[in-house]
């Protein structure tokens, strides 16, 4: 059985007999069911309790010797494959110090496909926006930002799918107002939240990469605000909403620490592209490719800087 690594748009075909795990300890994954959610208010506040209420979630260990055999079972190999089909892996979201994934079957036989197998929720944790038919598994895996060299699964429950779902709406975003920065949670178009903030003055706007993040903002300059990351903008902030994008659509969550980073690394560094050598391809003591992502690179970086002053 091959496994088919979907991540950031790039195909990797994965050899399970290849695979290394840190922990020998069992392994929890949670096996969803297929099942129809369309028919769900996503307007009503109760939404996301309903939706976990009305599809089936089951929480399973699993030894690590056997975790491919039994995801090939839990995803019903047997019913759904021929053998050209894979098991797909996609990452779903990631966060500080942890990953999530979802598993399922690239089910080609169109004869196998119909609405009874077709899972909603699935579905909706994927973020490729891809129909996915059949059950489908969700992973979650401990990536200490401040260790590159460690990866390993970490217990899940149901309550993880809620969370997740939860802070695609609920997102985090950082104000800077009165000379002092805080973390707020706001839901909703981004326009109409800042309109809120800035009492419907006109404000600028600016998105721009950093290092492996992309940072938006939304402020005021005025002669009484301040300059604090000059490399980044010009003029004295007064007021401002800094937040992230995963993708041209979906706002994501932007902590304060990572902006705190992100500014002091703004007025440091000279360019803030990550590097090839940054990026290059690097194997761990188990040799497991090193997972790169946003967090890291900004904690490793800054680190470095740190280090050096």
């Amino acid at each position: 059985m091959l496994l088919k690594n979907n991540m950031e748009d790039e195909s990797l075909i994965v050899d399970p007999n290849e695979v290394q795990f840190e922990k020998h300890d069992d392994i929890e994954i949670l096996v969803i069911d297929s099942g129809l959610i369309h028919d769900l208010d996503h307007n009503d506040p109760g939404y996301l309790n309903q939706l976990l209420k009305t599809i089936k979630i089951e929480k399973v260990t699993v030894k690590s010797y056997e975790f491919f055999e039994k995801i090939g079972e839990y995803l019903e190999n047997e019913k759904y494959a021929n053998e050209n089909t894979q098991i797909l892996k996609e990452v779903i979201h990631d966060e500080p110090d942890y990953l999530y994934e979802i598993m399922f079957l690239g089910i080609d036989d169109e004869n196998k496909i119909s609405v009874e197998n077709f899972n909603g929720l699935g579905t909706l944790l994927n973020v490729k926006e891809n129909h996915i038919f059949g059950k489908v598994i969700f992973l979650k895996s401990h990536l200490p930002v401040d260790d590159m060299n460690s990866m390993s699964f970490a217990p899940v429950d149901v309550k993880d799918i809620y969370n997740l779902l939860h802070s695609r709406v609920h997102t985090k975003v950082i104000i800077y107002e009165d000379g002092e920065f805080r973390e707020e949670i706001m839901n909703g178009q981004m326009d109409v939240y800042s309109k809120k903030i800035f009492s419907e003055n006109f404000y600028l706007d600016d998105e721009m990469p950093f290092l492996l993040h992309n940072l938006n903002i939304h402020y005021t300059t005025d002669d009484y605000g301040e300059e604090f990351m000059p490399n980044l903008i010009k003029g004295k902030i007064d007021l401002a909403v800094f937040f992230t994008m995963t993708t041209e659509t979906q706002r994501g969550n932007l902590t304060l620490d990572e902006l705190k980073k992100i500014i002091y690394l703004s007025n440091k560094l000279e360019n803030f592209k990550p590097t090839e050598e940054l990026l290059k391809d690097e194997k761990d003591d188990l040799g497991r490719t090193i997972i790169k992502n946003k967090y890291r690179i900004l904690n490793k970086v800054y680190n470095e800087i740190k280090n050096l002053n």
